[in-house]
């Protein structure tokens, strides 16, 4: 723990407040959902392209695709696949239904040997990890940033283009939306990797499904007779505008666990593990940090060595920094959050959650804390455990390791940490995409 010691002696007064404001953001945020739309599994391929030896069948398998706007008005796009494993070259073309404006073809000349049937306004391409929006008039061209955890790739928007994505959104409730998805080759027009035999059948192995069309027969209308392509025709999307619908469902599950559990605490209220139940509830899952610190001082006596209590309560302590008013009340929090996950890894030295907590909270902390070489040191314990097999990985650990991940690629972005994250989250990515494989 040398590090987090000589890390303290350098926390000022207005690192703690950046602290604060981070951790604050990150705790009470609701990101509000624009869109939404899912695809079957299975259908990659459509029955015509099999996948090269050496990549993973269902890579390239799209299951959803999302966009939201978080809190601090940065938009995010996901799209996600039945597996990992692909290089994957992949578009996402989208604007206003019934547009009359723009190409007609798929991003640029014929890309993925296919032609949309209406227009497009904006478009991403996302080549190997390296994404650019464009809109069709020339007036935008600019990079976006890509996580890819493997079945996840995550899109990230600058401030200034999600203001602009944001104003386009509010005036059209429909969109027309088309993502294709096929492998990269960097020789290959618009980076598509093709090795049909018919110049002139389409090198995608999915699209995002249109209700009501076989995917199957609308990409098998090209015709070498005819010299032609075929025509993909758009998904209507609705435009949400709204909370989004998983996080209230999620709140509303979490609820009913509560009312079960403090009925249960009614007939048992001695039995530990339904003290802890409540207060992860309170702490973690329904965000009320005040209320999760004030059960927990009513139990105090029975959460002192409780590993899983003392976690959630140093959740809710950091967690109260967003609520005070004053800026000694939120560093007296911070201070507070810190120090007891300090005790708890001191108590309870290798078991995996304390880790795992640790790291995720660690890499929310802004570089002038200087924590990034160690939340790499407890990553790479917790991937050396993982290798061993002394720990057993699920999906929920996988979920902390990339969001450390994403975290400390935010706060370090160049420099000597931030190609150690880089490389690190290389080195990882095998052992957690083989979590997805077993689930």
């Amino acid at each position: 723990m040398k590090n987090v010691k000589k890390t303290k002696k350098r926390v000022t007064a207005a690192a703690l407040f950046a602290l604060f404001l981070l951790l604050s953001a990150g705790c009470t945020a609701r990101r509000t959902m624009l869109l939404r739309a899912g695809d079957a599994k299975g259908d990659d391929g459509w029955g015509a392209l099999e996948y090269p030896e050496g990549v993973r069948s269902g890579s390239l398998d799209i299951t959803q695709l999302s966009a939201w706007q978080n809190h601090d008005g940065i938009i995010q796009a996901e799209v996600r696949f039945a597996k990992g494993g692909a290089a994957r070259n992949i578009r996402i073309c989208f604007g206003a239904e019934g547009a009359d404006t723009g190409p007609v073809q798929s991003y640029h000349e014929a890309g993925g040997n296919l032609l949309l049937c209406e227009p497009w306004q904006y478009a991403v391409s996302v080549s190997n990890g390296v994404a650019e929006l464009q809109q069709s008039d020339g007036s935008l061209a600019v990079p976006v940033k890509v996580s890819d955890t493997g079945r996840r790739i995550l899109l990230t928007f600058s401030l200034e283009t999600s203001e602009r994505i944001a104003a386009f959104l509010r005036d059209h409730s429909v969109l027309s939306v088309y993502l294709l998805a096929g492998l990269y080759d960097r020789d290959g027009a618009d980076f598509f990797l093709n090795r049909n035999e018919s110049p002139f059948m389409p090198c995608v192995y999915d699209v995002l499904d249109v209700p009501g069309k076989n995917q199957a027969e609308m990409l098998g209308r090209f015709s070498d007779e005819d010299l032609s392509l075929a025509v993909l025709e758009p998904v209507r999307i609705s435009v949400l505008h709204e909370s989004d619908a998983d996080s209230a469902a999620d709140d509303e599950k979490y609820r009913a666990e509560l009312e079960e559990i403090e009925a249960q605490l009614a007939q048992s209220p001695d039995d530990s593990a339904l003290v802890e139940s409540k207060l992860g509830l309170l702490a973690v899952k329904l965000d009320e940090p005040e209320a999760a610190l004030a059960y927990a001082s009513e139990h105090q006596e029975m959460l002192e060595n409780s590993l899983y209590g003392n976690l959630y309560i140093a959740v809710a302590e950091c967690k109260m920094a967003g609520i005070e008013k004053k800026v000694m009340d939120k560093m007296k929090w911070i201070r507070q959050g810190t120090e007891r996950f300090d005790r708890i890894q001191r108590q309870w030295r290798e078991n995996e959650d304390v880790y795992l907590y640790q790291a995720v909270t660690y890499s929310n902390f802004p570089s002038i804390l200087g924590m990034g070489d160690d939340v790499l040191e407890k990553l790479s314990h917790i991937a050396e455990m993982y290798r061993s097999g002394a720990w057993q990985p699920d999906e929920t650990d996988a979920s902390l390791i990339w969001t450390s991940f994403s975290n400390l690629e935010k706060h370090y972005p160049k420099g000597r940490t931030g190609a150690a994250v880089r490389e690190q989250k290389e080195a990882m990515k095998p052992v957690l995409e083989a979590v997805h494989e077993s689930e």
